[in-house]
């Protein structure tokens, strides 16, 4: 049984922002496939290309913030960057990621939605305890 890893406030706020990223990435990758296999022509070529940049900066960024938080190793951050620039092993490694933060953030209260978590809302008040 693996022991538990425990996430301060900050590095779940980490996990949190860069899983945003990281949707976002995997939603630019699949809108520059879909762009580049919609004009075999070619005259989309310049808009796939640019969002393949976006998704690919958002990527990077996003995988080192969810790597810090999920404290994967330096090496393991590297690789997965790196292989952001490999076609569709990128939306792989990126749903990888994506599930592993998924996880971490559901086990410590977040709700997780479709375009990422929301910032986490504190808990109400225990009501008063009134006379009986």
């Amino acid at each position: 049984m693996k022991p538990q890893k425990t996430y301060s406030e900050q590095q779940l706020e980490s996990i949190r922002s860069g899983q945003q990223m990281v949707i976002a990435a995997i939603a630019l990758n699949l809108g520059s496939l879909l762009l580049r296999f919609a004009s075999p022509s070619g005259g989309l070529t310049m808009i796939s290309s640019l969002f393949a940049l976006a998704a690919l900066c958002l990527g990077v960024i996003g995988i080192l913030r969810l790597g810090t938080g999920l404290q994967y190793p330096v090496i393991g951050r590297v690789f997965c960057c790196l292989a952001m620039i490999i076609p569709l092993i990128n939306i792989i490694v990126l749903g990888i990621i994506n599930q592993e933060a998924t996880t971490v953030l559901r086990k410590h209260g977040y709700v997780v939605k479709l375009f990422g978590a929301d910032k986490k809302q504190p808990s109400p008040p225990p009501p008063p305890a009134g006379p009986a």
